[in-house]
């Protein structure tokens, strides 16, 4: 009874082998021998596999005697070993474990070593980032979970109540920590921090320097034993209310009154009260008890949502429990018309809503109240038509494997009209016998074609597919040895169109894991990746196999965290260790080192080698990041992740501060301590004051502590903004949270107002503090269709513009009048691949267009030619990484361009025979411009930077005017040793870092 193949409905086969026992011990999915006779070989051990990415895809496993699986070799061949304790619980996972691990092998058996076996405490752990990487769990005697430990060895304690609830989780506990009770279960939270239960003082449990160790939150349980209230690491407190069947109709986020039960907290009188009429506080930065209410029907279903502000969500129901309308903003309390949203109906004539009495439902002036969306289904429950707040729909199909196949954007009678371009937007999805999409057809006719493999990855992608002949396009390869073009099978070339805007195919490559070891893009471009044996990706190639090939190269650790990228690495490298997981900064020589004193080289352009290097916390948290200049930029967190200070490489910090919600309200830079905490500063009507009347010191020249402060409302939108001066912004905004209203500090008000206009369309109105309008109407795809600008007499000098659009979306058309006649037109014109092909300019409104630009692409969509009004005409090339190489001008005068390996621009050369020649440090920063002619210098410039990056001085280099010589000797100041190490010999300075360079300052 066990199955040894299955065949799917491509006819691609998986075979399955089993032990003696039965155990499934080896998968071949996809086999290349799919009648191979398993009944003789049922463990499938005498099958030879071929060497094919996507067949012959094979998975073993390996049982101990209680029939667990101890090993299991991936398609790689990577192994993963399982120990188990003695009642078969998983203690143990070791992923791709070295060479030599074992987990069958008895200490009686003569092949046994206790630092290959996986089971002892002696195994031997690789030191490889990519190997050995191990997870254990620890069980107490009721079998539950109480200490994981991840593959940095990184704790996590759990802990249960007398009835098995879990109760609280410390995320890096430290076992071995001294001076308070190491316990979790005896930690409590004192109102400012977690304590222990020490008497009679409580030890404070610490955190760690990075606060990353210890980071508790804690359940609390009702006597049904459900969830009554969570506590996280800052102490606030999530609780949650019941109903009297169990259900949740309460969530109260930050939750500090607890003077009355919150199951009594209700909603009237545009408030929150307490049940007694007193209004619930939410705190003076509105962080506090954040509510939402839930209340249920009498099948259990949501009948309406309720959030902090009152604003309403109110579902509809079908027969059969299906949600077919979302109310939002509802107003349950609305007058003059039935506020129960099932009697609605939508009215076309009227566009608009309307009860069961035909009575219109009211949106508000603003268009944010009893917003309606609607949705339909089919017998078999499919979404066939959704409608949006204006009733636009939108249809679906599907075919007879309920696969949906087309979509139909603001149906109307699903035949497009390009006079009304928002309508009738119709796109199509074909499916291959496997269930895969083959193909996708958008509204204006564009088909996108998809190849996969045997093992049903996708592997090709043709934006706007044309048929070729009868060629497959699974057939069609990139020639790039004769011809460097996309060909079918026969060597004929695919046709680009005479736009290079059709059959623009991407490829994609995978090994037998899966792994993505190659793409290649339209020009024909490849990028390669290879990985660890954990799977990270660890060297990217760019432009792979051509002249400007460039690799990179990322280094992790066992925890998969970044440690260190290098840009245009180069493994081939002498007289240093090529591989980069050694690499450190040497912060005393001020230089790359490759972990054993050998100089980490950068080239002659500085752009070799180029690492960034990364620490982090035991969380995962970034704490410091080193750029390939050695600036280090660093940051310290709050122990729930919340940024407290970053600070930049020139050691200036910024500090960060929050409400009880955890969202940002103050920003402080260059920030300068004054004793108390930035949190304790406030302005006093003309300064910034610490808390304690005491001025906040700025500096001599005000740079220091620039605080910018928000104000947030109880949903967390932005109400005001204090700028370092004390200057304040407000803002408003609507129910549907979008700004309705911006006030500067000098009392000055812009508005905006947003409204449904005829044709199901919605239209925006900006009004300035000079009462001057700006009116914006959108079509039903919510593009931009008319700018308006009101209040002008006609012929107005400020033109309105009307924009028209094409089935895909492009703008075609912009269209200015002064209110009597069309002053000017400007039309585009797109190619298949939707980029500019064409904009006609006519410059007087007479539909005659006098000027046209026009440009033609690659394949890639690199721009290879610009023509001017007056037909001339600017050619373009580039090399294989898509960089500009040359432009060439209507009168074949050509300027050149080069780079260096990292894609800096190094040098242009201009028809002129000028040469201008840049040249930066490894921190990508411009160090040095020189123009010449002829071998003569027009000029030279040298810039110094700091940390930042900021130019802080340009020295000029000035032609001499004497006809003498002048001696300059190794200490003159005039000479620059500004990288690398130097050592004095005599009259010399002399070197043997090849890393060093000198320049002279003359």
């Amino acid at each position: 009874g066990l199955v040894q193949s299955q065949t799917d409905v491509l006819g691609n086969v998986t075979l399955y082998g089993y032990d003696a026992a039965g155990h499934q011990v080896k998968v071949i999915q996809n086999a290349s021998n799919p009648s191979y006779n398993v009944t003789a070989d049922p463990d499938l051990s005498d099958y030879t596999l071929n060497n094919a990415a996507d067949q012959d895809i094979m998975t073993t496993f390996q049982y101990d005697a209680n029939g667990n699986i101890i090993k299991t070799a991936d398609a790689l061949g990577n192994i993963s070993l399982t120990v188990y304790d003695e009642l078969n619980r998983v203690k143990k996972v070791v992923r791709n474990a070295h060479a030599n691990a074992r987990v069958d092998f008895l200490k009686y058996d003569l092949r046994y070593m206790g630092p290959h076996d996986a089971r002892s405490e002696t195994y031997a752990v690789s030191g490889l980032p990519d190997t050995d990487l191990i997870t254990r769990t620890e069980y107490d005697a009721l079998g539950r979970v109480v200490r994981t430990y991840d593959e940095l060895d990184h704790c996590t304690r759990l802990g249960y109540d007398l009835l098995g609830r879990q109760v609280y989780t410390v995320t890096n506990w430290q076992s071995g920590g001294v001076g308070y009770n190491t316990d979790p279960a005896t930690w409590v939270w004192n109102g400012t921090q977690w304590v222990d239960n020490a008497t009679p003082t409580p030890q404070v449990i610490p955190h760690g320097t990075n606060n990353d160790q210890n980071i508790i939150t804690r359940t609390f349980y009702d006597r049904q034993g459900r969830v009554l209230y969570t506590q996280d690491i800052n102490g606030s407190q999530t609780r949650l209310v019941y109903d009297g069947l169990g259900r949740q109709v309460k969530t109260i986020q930050n939750w500090v009154d607890n003077s009355v039960d919150p199951a009594l907290w209700v909603w009237t009188n545009n408030q929150w009260e307490n049940g007694s009429s007193v209004a619930i506080n939410h705190g003076t930065k509105n962080d506090q008890n954040i509510i939402t209410e839930i209340q249920y029907d009498s099948d259990g279903r949501v009948l309406w949502t309720r959030d902090v502000l009152g604003r309403q969500q109110r579902p509809v129901y079908d027969a059969v429990g299906r949600r077919t309308r979302m109310v939002q903003n509802w107003q349950s309390g609305g007058t003059g018309y039935n506020t129960d949203p099932t009697l609605w109906a939508w009215d076309n004539g009227q566009e608009r809503w309307e009860d069961n009495n035909g009575t219109e439902i009211p949106h508000g002036s603003n268009t944010d109240l009893n917003i309606v969306t609607e949705t339909l289904y089919d017998d078999y429950s499919r979404v066939v038509a959704t409608f949006d707040p204006r009733h636009n729909q939108t249809r679906f199909a599907y075919n007879l494997l309920g696969r949906r196949t087309k979509t139909v954007t603001n149906y109307v009678d699903e035949v497009y009209s390009a006079s009304v371009p928002d309508e009738d937007l119709i796109q199509t999805v074909t499916y291959d016998l496997a269930g895969r999409v083959e193909s996708t057809t958008d509204p204006a006719g564009r088909v996108t074609r998809f190849v996969y493999d045997r093992l049903g990855r996708r592997i090709r992608t043709i934006a706007n597919y044309v048929v070729q002949g009868s060629s497959d396009p699974a057939t069609w390869v990139w020639d790039g040895t004769t011809d460097n073009r996309w060909e079918q099978s026969n060597g004929t070339a695919i046709s680009h169109g005479t736009a290079f805007d059709q059959n623009l195919i991407s490829d994609t490559l995978y090994n037998r894991a899966g792994q993505v070891v190659a793409t290649r893009d339209a020009r024909g471009t490849l990028t390669s990746f290879t990985y660890d044996t954990a799977g990270r990706r660890q060297v990217l190639i760019q432009a792979s196999g051509s002249p400007v090939e460039s690799q990179h190269y990322t280094v992790y650790d066992k925890g998969g965290r970044v440690l260190r990228s290098v840009r245009n690495w180069q493994p081939s490298g002498s007289g240093y260790t090529t591989d980069p997981a050694g690499w450190l900064w040497d912060a005393t020589q001020l230089r790359w080192e490759d972990g054993v004193n050998a100089v980490i080289p950068h080239g002659p352009n500085s752009d070799q080698n180029l690492v960034t290097s990364y620490t982090f916390d035991a969380l995962g948290r970034v704490l410091s990041v080193t750029d390939p200049v050695g600036n280090l930029t660093s940051t310290i967190y709050y122990t729930d992740g919340q940024v407290k200070t970053s600070t930049d490489a020139a050691g200036y910090s910024t500090e960060h501060r929050y409400d009880a919600l955890r969202r940002l309200t103050r920003v402080v830079q260059a920030y300068q301590s004054n004793g108390a905490d930035p949190a304790n500063w406030l302005w006093d009507a003309t300064q910034w004051e610490d808390g304690s009347n005491n001025a906040i010191n700025h500096g001599t020249r005000y740079d220091r502590n620039i605080i910018v402060d928000l104000t947030l409302d109880k949903v967390g939108r932005r109400t005001s903004l204090q700028d370092p001066r004390g200057n304040v912004t407000s803002y408003t905004y609507d129910q549907l949270n979008r700004r309705t209203g911006l006030t500067n500090p000098l009392s000055q008000a812009w508005t905006t107002t947003h409204s449904d206009i005829t044709g199901q369309r919605t239209r925006q109105t900006a009004t300035d503090p000079l009462t001057f309008q700006i009116q914006q109407d959108f079509d039903r795809l919510g593009r931009l269709v008319q700018l308006s600008y009101l209040g002008e007499s006609t012929p107005k000098a400020t033109p309105d513009v009307t924009f028209t659009y094409d089935a895909a979306g492009n703008r075609t058309l912009m269209s200015e009048s002064n209110g009597v006649n069309t002053v000017r037109n400007t039309r585009y014109t797109f190619d298949q691949a939707r980029r500019v092909s064409a904009v006609e300019f006519d410059t007087n409104g007479d539909s005659t267009y006098d000027q046209t630009v026009s440009y033609t692409y690659d394949q890639g969509g690199l721009r290879t030619e610009l023509q001017l009004p007056d037909n001339k005409t600017i050619t373009y090339t580039y090399d294989t990484r898509g960089q500009l190489v040359s432009l060439t001008d209507w009168d074949s005068q050509a300027s050149r361009y080069a780079y260096d390996q990292s894609g800096r621009l190094v040098a242009v050369e201009r028809p002129n025979g000028m040469h201008s020649r840049y040249t930066y440090d490894t921190g990508s920063r411009l160090r040095q411009l020189r123009h010449t002619v002829n071998n003569k210098v027009l000029g030279h410039f040298a810039y110094e930077v700091d940390a930042r990056g900021n130019r802080t001085k340009a020295v000029e280099m000035l032609l001499g005017t004497g006809t003498g010589t002048q001696t300059i000797t190794s200490d003159n100041s005039l000479v620059d040793y500004y990288q690398g190490c130097w050592s004095t010999s005599g009259l010399f300075r002399q070197t043997t870092d090849p890393g060093a360079k000198l320049r002279l300052l003359f």
